[in-house]
Formats: C-alpha cells, structure tokens, sequence
C-alpha cells in the first residue's frame, strides 16, 4: 500500500471547509459562505476538535452528543 501513515489511519469521515490559507482568504471563504449557505438537516454522533501544528494533528477535546451508547440527545452536555 502507498499511503501515508497519515492516510493509514482508520475511517473517520470529517469535513474540512479550508486549511492552509492565510486569514484574509479565510474571511474571504467566511463570507460567501456565510451568504450562500442553505440549512439542512442532518445526523451526528459527536464532535472532535482538532489541532493543526504544521505536519501532525493534535486532539484537543472531544464532545459527544450521546447519553449513554444507545440514545441521542442534541441537548446533552458537553463532555471533555
């Protein structure tokens, strides 16, 4: 297999909108964004937020959506 070891790891589906651009650009995206966007409904599990230090990524918290394993709850707390 010719991947990285970054591309190696497992399947975690994610959206990344922009990265590696400088803030001028990003508020650029930021606006149009802002003026096309189209609500939609949709279904998630938790959030992970993530890092970037210029190569690796670093975990910074995790928050998860769920009360216990088999039951969603959109109001649940935020778990560190």
């Amino acid at each position: 297999m010719w991947l990285s070891p970054q591309d190696r790891q497992g399947y975690r589906p994610h959206v990344t909108i922009q990265n590696k651009v400088m803030p001028d650009e990003a508020q650029q995206l930021y606006n149009q964004l802002v003026s096309e966007w189209k609500p939609f409904n949709g279904f998630g599990e938790g959030l992970m937020l993530w890092h970037y230090q210029n190569g690796p990524w670093s975990l910074v918290r995790e928050f998860s959506f769920m009360q216990n394993e088999s039951e969603l709850n959109i109001s649940a707390p935020i778990r560190k």
